[in-house]
């Protein structure tokens, strides 16, 4: 089963919005299919943001977008109403409240649900620069490839040189999105053109041993089964990643030095 229609639609409209924030109206969102509005809110696409500050007019046939005032009225409860300036018979025209109630999808929230259903770990200082959305490293049999989703008039998301449209990657299973993962650990195991996305070994040494400080600061005794359960290696592969003098703690190795020069001053 693929992603349903309104989703699709929605992720075509961020990438037509270059990455901006697509706002819907309840209005609109009434004429969803309710499993599928309840999926998307479940999975944070859609939250709820500021009501709309101007409405459809219902005080005649000609429908104008105008202006919509919020004042309390007696009860405390806030009133919405329009004041119509187009014709005299009519003045002050009533808006329901949940008229002006809006929902906001936003291209963070699908990099978001990507990297979590792909069990990636996006940086910590990700950017979003050149509509750019970096999601995190896909590790697969040949080689590993940071996985971006790419926004320029569509979502795409771009691995190992390869360029797959979003909508061509996702899909619905039961109650839950799912990535077609196959496709892009191919993406990753058969890289093209410039191999700038590809993680080198000097890269992966550095990028674990970032890790390695990051577990050790959050006070994680276990930082090496903890590294290797991420990366799907052995501990002792981790260790070899890492290099012998990467595993010396500094007060160890402050103290192996001291030791050794104590040593040479006896002799």
């Amino acid at each position: 089963m693929t992603a349903p229609e309104p989703f699709t639609q929605l992720i075509a409209r961020l990438g037509a919005n270059q990455g901006a924030p697509v706002v819907i109206s309840t209005q609109e969102l009434t004429r969803w299919p309710e499993a599928t509005l309840s999926l998307l809110k479940a999975n944070g696409l859609l939250v709820r943001t500021r009501p709309a500050v101007s409405t459809v007019c219902s005080g005649c046939e000609r429908e104008c977008v105008m202006p919509v005032d919020v004042a309390p009225n007696q009860s405390a409860t806030p009133v919405a109403f329009i004041v119509c300036d187009k014709r005299r018979d009519i003045n002050r025209v009533a808006v329901p409240l949940d008229n002006l109630e809006q929902w906001q999808a936003t291209v963070d929230a699908v990099a978001d649900l990507i990297a979590a259903v792909l069990a990636l770990r996006r940086p910590l200082n990700h950017s979003r620069e050149g509509g750019v959305w970096q999601l995190g490293l896909l590790r697969g049999v040949k080689h590993a490839g940071y996985v971006k989703l790419l926004v320029n008039g569509e979502l795409t998301v771009a691995v190992g040189g390869h360029l797959l449209a979003l909508s061509d990657l996702l899909e619905l299973k039961g109650d839950h999105f799912i990535v077609d993962r196959r496709r892009l650990l191919r993406a990753v195991n058969h890289p093209v053109g410039s191999n700038a996305d590809i993680e080198s070994a000097s890269e992966r040494q550095m990028r674990i041993r970032q890790r390695v400080q990051e577990l050790k600061a959050g006070r994680v005794k276990a930082f090496l089964k903890q590294i290797a359960i991420e990366e799907t290696l052995s501990v002792s592969r981790v260790k070899q990643i890492l290099g012998r003098a990467a595993m010396v703690p500094v007060g160890k190795s402050a103290r192996r030095s001291t030791a050794i020069s104590q040593k040479k001053n006896i002799r």
